[in-house]
């Protein structure tokens, strides 16, 4: 019923944006055409979040988001001429400048979610089909790497126009703690912030058992840390918690479940194959969402401070789960471009197939009509832990972007630390806590049974009834 009554409220939020544009909203598109991606019935989360709500007044045009994991699989027809720019910035130190390559993807993306190509009868549609991508890939075949790379892959794509960056990553543990930012990856995000652009982070897939202890300490980052809704818009078992983050927000990101159809569906890249779509689950897919939701608002002249308040004060209403205590709700990215912008923009264009499209008849928060049979689908990892930490010394001597030695205060200060591009994963430590439990609730129930004379004693004779 859920998946009803957000499309429902999708429409009524259709509604008002062809009011609030007939109107004259800043000179935006008075309407655009619903996706005909054969996809789209299966992407539960746009209906949920208002996606299609929202494209009347902003498809993302002219905003870049910054992609910053493992590549981007340049030839997908759903990401061809997507793709402004696009690099590689594993081994480099934590220097932009020594980033080259193409950026080609190995390992499988989340670019699909924010930016694919909508409305060009393939595959599937996404939350800012206007918006390009920019891209490094920091991370490797396995899913990991070092936060040196990815601090100089953020630089990268923010010095190439990144106006949003998406960091589906997260810092590798051993323990119940997911860490926070490290001073790689505070230093970079911080250079973001400072050029006007919005640092989107994944909050991580290390839920404890719902006690809210697998939160990182954020302090004053200044990123929107994003955890996962499952289809029915609860906290997804997986994610964690997202304590002290400045900026905080919930948005899909599947279920992880038994029913693949219940995880997320868009662009994916395999070995061997060409134009693949998956389903995956994990805050790495919540995190495009936001990032495109930032994208819409970027669009109508928001400041990247103006679009993160914006974005929060427009939050579906909803419990964000133990220990996250700045979350207020999930993203409502069709509430939050209803109003008029800051300034008047340049039109949105509706989504295309290549540059422009004519403007269907069916128009607002309605998904088009279901295809004779799904979109078909290649398998990805669905629970997936981290990979292996690849070939490189941890401990090796960090450099500034200058190539220089850093000293204390500088930029990349301590050794590289790894990270992961957590679809979702689930580290052992959740596991073996879980295991424990058992194992204790096992042993405090055979002592009671024991006592009770319901089970065996630990000598030959049983005890009698006390």
């Amino acid at each position: 019923m859920r998946g009803h009554h957000s499309w429902f409220r999708a429409v009524l939020a259709a509604a008002l944006l062809s009011t609030v544009a007939s109107a004259g909203a800043g000179g935006t598109a008075a309407g655009a055409p619903a996706s005909n991606d054969p996809g789209l019935p299966q992407q539960w989360a746009l209906p949920i979040v208002g996606a299609s709500g929202a494209w009347p007044v902003s498809t993302g045009a002219g905003v870049r988001i910054g992609v910053v994991d493992t590549g981007v699989d340049l030839g997908h027809e759903d990401l061809a001429g997507k793709v402004a720019a696009a690099t590689t910035c594993i081994g480099t130190g934590g220097d932009p400048a020594r980033c080259k390559g193409s950026g080609q993807d190995d390992q499988g993306h989340v670019s699909g979610i924010a930016a694919a190509v909508t409305n060009n009868g393939k595959g599937v549609a996404s939350v800012a089909p206007g918006a390009q991508l920019v891209v490094a890939k920091a991370l490797d075949s396995s899913g990991s790497g070092y936060d040196d790379d990815v601090a100089a892959g953020i630089r990268w794509v923010v010095d190439h126009g990144a106006q949003v960056v998406n960091l589906s990553i997260g810092g590798q543990t051993s323990n119940i703690l997911h860490t926070g930012a490290t001073p790689f990856l505070h230093d970079a995000i911080e250079y973001a912030w400072a050029h006007g652009a919005v640092s989107v982070l994944a909050a991580g897939n290390y839920a404890s058992l719902g006690l809210g202890l697998g939160s990182a300490d954020y302090g004053n980052l200044d990123a929107v840390v994003v955890g996962a809704t499952d289809r029915n818009d609860h906290v997804a078992f997986y994610s964690s918690a997202l304590g002290n983050a400045k900026w905080t927000v919930l948005a899909p990101g599947g279920a992880a479940g038994l029913n693949q159809q219940d995880d997320i569906l868009s662009t994916y890249w395999q070995s061997g194959a060409q134009n693949t779509y998956a389903y995956m689950a994990g805050t790495s897919m919540a995190t495009p969402h936001v990032a495109g939701g930032l994208a819409l608002l970027l669009a109508r002249g928001y400041t990247a401070q103006g679009a993160v308040d914006r974005l929060l004060a427009t939050v579906d209403p909803l419990s964000c789960g133990a220990n996250s205590p700045t979350c207020h709700g999930r993203l409502a990215v069709a509430r939050a471009v209803a109003q008029p912008g800051p300034k008047p923009t340049t039109p949105s264009t509706a989504p295309t197939s290549a540059t422009t499209q004519a403007a269907a008849s069916q128009r607002g928060g309605g998904a088009a009509p279901a295809p004779a049979s799904p979109l078909p689908t290649v398998v990805a990892p669905r629970i997936n832990r981290p990979g292996a930490v690849p070939a490189q010394a941890a401990a090796a001597t960090p450099t500034t972007a200058a190539g220089q030695v850093p000293t204390a205060g500088q930029v990349g200060v301590g050794p590289a630390r790894s990270v992961s591009h957590k679809r979702s994963s689930i580290p052992a430590a959740v596991v073996v806590v879980a295991l424990v439990c058992l194992v204790v609730t096992g042993a405090v129930l055979a002592s009671s049974a024991r006592r009770a004379g319901l089970g065996p004693a630990s000598g030959s004779a049983r005890p009698g009834p006390r």
